[in-house]
């Protein structure tokens, strides 16, 4: 006999997955909620991250967070110019806690009355600088990191000693990346000298550390890395002077039907590259998405 239509549609994840996926909480902070004893459903405390529980798409199950029912985060997307020196990443640690407080001085701070829990997309190490996406709605931005769509990321790179012709076109075959499995990088000379070269260097993967993998294979140190550009948006030279900057370009992810991943993907495969500062600045409420 079939089930109900209601029923079958319903949508099951852990707890933890839940905080997560709704912006509330990261999974690690909603494991720490629940052994402190403050996340109950249906009046019972939870003892678990890994209870599973469902809800229709578009709902929340019935969890309460310190006696009160938790709502789902407005969907919110902030480009970031990260400093060097703070690591962005999933696991909570010090130094995330220094990009929390760089938020914390802007109007998304909790301080300000934002009551959302921002979460990277994707990562970008300690050593490195420059764009990283932000947003409350983790579970979806996620399709920006799958392999199989190949978004371009761009990093401007500066080696030492200067990079020689020879290797260059080792990097361009692949065959440097070759033995972690990396696909071929594009890769661009933009400035050089005696003593150091500046690279630009495209990836449509995201492998943990690739372009110092590759590069150090080689015999090159990095001296500075910096993503300047994530799928159809880069900081823009106005974005690169402002270290620390925040800009809100939820619009620029968001139309008429929600998250509009296929006209982001249009817009890479025209070239269509737009800076976060005109990003920030399209038109408010093309796409509600709560």
């Amino acid at each position: 006999m079939n089930r109900p239509k209601s029923q079958a549609q319903k949508i099951a994840h852990t707890i933890d997955r839940w905080f997560s996926k709704s912006g509330v909480a990261t999974r690690s902070e909603a494991a720490r909620m629940i052994k402190e004893g403050r996340v109950s459903v249906n009046g019972r405390p939870v003892s678990s991250p890994d209870v599973t529980l469902s809800a229709p798409p578009g709902e929340l199950p019935a969890i309460l967070l310190d006696g009160k029912p938790f709502s789902s985060s407005p969907f919110l997307v902030l480009a970031m110019n990260k400093p060097r020196g703070i690591l962005v990443g999933q696991d909570p640690s010090r130094r995330e806690r220094e990009l929390d407080r760089l938020i914390e001085k802007s109007r998304w701070g909790q301080e300000s009355g934002f009551e959302g829990k921002l979460s990277p997309v994707g990562r970008l190490d300690m050593a490195s600088s420059g764009l990283i996406l932000l947003t409350t709605r983790p579970g979806i931005l996620s399709a920006l990191l799958d392999p199989a769509m190949e978004i371009p990321k761009t990093y401007r790179v500066q080696v030492r000693p200067a990079l020689k012709e020879k290797d260059l076109e080792i990097l361009r075959r692949g065959d440097a990346g070759r033995p972690w499995g990396f696909m071929a990088p594009t890769v661009e000379v933009t400035r050089n000298n005696e003593r150091t070269t500046w690279l630009e260097i495209t990836l449509c993967e995201g492998k943990n550390r690739e372009i110092r993998k590759i590069l150090s294979s080689l015999g090159y140190t990095v001296l500075h890395l910096i993503r300047i550009r994530f799928g159809d948006l880069c900081l823009g030279e106005e974005g690169m002077r402002q270290i620390g900057g925040l800009w809100d370009v939820t619009s620029h992810f968001v139309g008429g039907e929600g998250f509009v991943l296929d006209i982001i993907l249009d817009r890479i495969k025209r070239g269509d590259i737009i800076g976060v500062k005109e990003a920030g600045d399209l038109p408010k409420g093309g796409g509600q998405m709560s």
